[in-house]
């Protein structure tokens, strides 16, 4: 052999062996790329499904609730986010510090604007102490559905399967709770009225508001006691 073929032979040796290193290292580089989807796509789950909090830090039946606390007892209601459990406070009776019912009349209206986390509701409340009814509307952006994985983050398992029994195919990711009562409703876009303990409350659902947002709804709830009980 020449030494022009000897070197020949030497370049296509050198070629090929840099193809085999190049493929072996963009197999594993592919590989690891699968191993790590794999692992992000993986959320703590149990065989039932996800497993929650602790219950002790339980949003709902722990001790994780500290901005309900605040008015729990009160004749009040507020809308709440099933994904970040954050309240939008609905002050339809008047209280002070330290929890009495305040009944004198304030002589007007009381405007209240809350929003949610990031990309979570927004709600513009106007409350009538009054008269006892607030009215307003509340755009859900991204609680206009329930996010079993979010909702995860705040409920123990028994209290996140208690939700999704109450979740229907028209529910929203939004509820509203009552204070008095603790009770806890989800909102469905096919129900405009429910008697909810001590209030009514009438839900106006519309796709889209003016500029294009998500699901909105009008509301108007009414502080209506029993007569004469």
């Amino acid at each position: 052999m020449t030494k022009k073929q000897k070197a020949v032979a030497w370049a296509v040796a050198i070629l090929l062996l840099m193809g085999a290193c190049q493929a072996r290292r963009e197999g594993a580089d592919a590989d690891g790329r699968q191993q790590l989807s794999a692992l992000e796509g993986n959320a703590p789950e149990e065989e039932g499904g996800l497993m929650g909090v602790r219950p002790e830090e339980c949003l709902s039946c722990g001790n994780g609730r500290e901005e309900a606390a605040l008015y729990w007892g009160q004749e009040n209601v507020g809308f709440i986010s099933l994904n970040s459990f954050e309240i939008a406070y609905v002050g339809i009776n008047r209280y002070d510090d330290y929890g009495s019912r305040v009944n004198e009349s304030t002589g007007g209206t009381m405007i209240r604007l809350e929003r949610g986390e990031e990309d979570g509701f927004s709600a513009f409340i106007f409350e009538n102490t009054d008269r006892g009814f607030a009215d307003g509307t509340l755009t859900l952006n991204g609680d206009a559905a329930m996010h079993t994985a979010k909702a995860a983050q705040y409920l123990c398992k028994d209290c996140l399967d208690g939700l999704s029994a109450l979740s229907e195919e028209d529910s929203c990711g939004m509820g509203i709770i009552n204070f008095a009562t603790r009770e806890l409703r989800v909102l469905k876009t096919g129900v405009a009225g429910f008697d909810f303990g001590d209030f009514y409350v009438f839900c106006d659902f519309m796709d889209r508001d003016e500029e294009g947002r998500g699901l909105t709804m009008g509301f108007l709830i009414l502080h209506c006691p029993v007569r004469g009980g």
